[in-house]
């Protein structure tokens, strides 16, 4: 029913989920605005330029093609309430992209004068890199699980966000998500893999717009890739600032049998010192040791060395840290932080740690750093697999 009624272009909103056989459009300019779909078969795009705009991924039970100059995109942020709009797609067979199409959400994610989530207003043009002009603190997100759009800037949008699923991914032609162009440029966005195949000779960006004037670079953005198997090129993926004084975004990539590699890499752009910073703990001093609960624990440290977690900034969750100095310690991970004490779930009775210290642990199959980057690990210990 969808396909007939935009044989002849136009808009369509739908208020409910809906349920189809199959989605195959041709040789139209359409936008699609809906709650919820899912195509139970194939959803294909043939020389086709259609705006989606869903509140869940689309879910497609069958194939997944974009051919011959297909543009599949999302509409721009709402200016007022800042929303940006993902474009997520679950297929549960192939999802190819041929060598003439493109998924391009450029300009798509916070609009300008608009930083990313729970930043201070003149913190703009970061997302996995700092801009040109930012504090170290302006960098959100989290390069395992990238989520999230990158943050416009004074007259430009940063890049969108950008989640696919599937069993077999083939990337012939382009999936990008740039921050947009500008006096000052909007930061690179975010791009999401999961595959059990990927595989194609296409190319993959989130790097930052360019800004007309040099001194005012923002922060290339984020993409993480778990993947199985296949071919397609580390080479091909950038999430660079373009402008000299902008810190590289980050690439991650993990299989199922290793612990990720990450790479920073500014493709040949000078960074600024520590332009790409990684989410951190630090090496802390211990103040105070409570228990709240059976088996979980309190610990504050001297000082205020954090971002308290909230509604909208990760805060310090998910990250892992030893306690009391020895690097054979087990790791706890962070389930909870404010701006001085964080919270561990642990069975053994931690209070004999008041007085020692605690550290930050970030475990990497490998880390990559390149071509101009610099990157900022807040003095927490670094763990290579590779190298042990």
């Amino acid at each position: 029913m969808i396909d007939s009624l935009l044989a002849d272009g136009g808009t369509i909103n739908i208020r409910n989920a809906v349920k189809l056989d199959n989605l195959v459009l041709k040789n139209i300019r359409a936008t699609l605005i809906a709650t919820d779909i899912f195509v139970e078969n194939d959803f294909s795009l043939d020389n086709t330029q259609l705006t989606l705009s869903l509140q869940t991924p689309l879910a497609v039970g069958g194939r997944v093609e974009l051919l011959n100059e297909t543009v599949l995109t999302v509409p721009d942020a709402d200016e007022t309430t800042h929303r940006v709009l993902a474009l997520r797609i679950d297929s549960m067979g192939s999802f190819t992209i041929d060598s003439q199409s493109q998924i391009n959400l450029d300009g798509k994610g916070y609009p300008s004068n608009m930083n990313g989530p729970g930043l201070e207003s003149e913190d703009l043009g970061c997302y996995g890199g700092l801009s040109s002009s930012a504090k170290s603190t302006c960098v959100y997100g989290d390069f395992r699980q990238v989520s999230l759009a990158g943050a416009g800037n004074t007259d430009a949008a940063g890049g969108g966000v950008i989640s696919l699923k599937a069993d077999t991914l083939e990337v012939n032609g382009v999936i990008r998500a740039n921050g947009a162009s500008g006096y000052r440029a909007g930061a690179g966005g975010g791009i999401h893999i999961e595959a059990t195949v990927f595989n194609g000779t296409g190319t993959m960006t989130a790097n930052a717009g360019v800004s007309s004037r040099r001194d005012y670079a923002s922060g290339g953005g984020r993409v993480s890739l778990y993947v199985a198997d296949g071919d397609f090129l580390e080479d091909n993926v950038s999430a660079a600032a373009v402008d000299e004084e902008g810190g590289a975004g980050t690439i991650f990539r993990q299989s199922a049998d290793d612990a990720g590699y990450l790479v920073i890499d500014n493709k040949g752009v000078l960074s600024p010192d520590n332009g790409t910073v990684i989410r951190h703990v630090g090496l802390q001093n211990i103040k105070a040791v409570s228990s709240p609960s059976d088996g979980t624990w309190d610990i504050r440290v001297a000082g205020i060395p954090w971002q308290a977690k909230t509604t909208t900034r990760l805060g310090l969750v998910g990250l892992h840290v030893r306690l009391g100095g020895d690097e054979n310690a087990p790791l706890y991970q962070i389930t909870h932080n404010t701006e001085n004490t964080i919270t561990l779930e642990a069975e053994t009775d931690l209070t004999y740690m008041l007085g020692k210290t605690l550290r930050g642990v970030i475990t990497l199959q490998s880390l990559t750093i390149k071509g101009g980057a610099s990157v900022d690990l807040g003095g927490d210990q670094l763990e290579q697999l590779d190298n042990l």
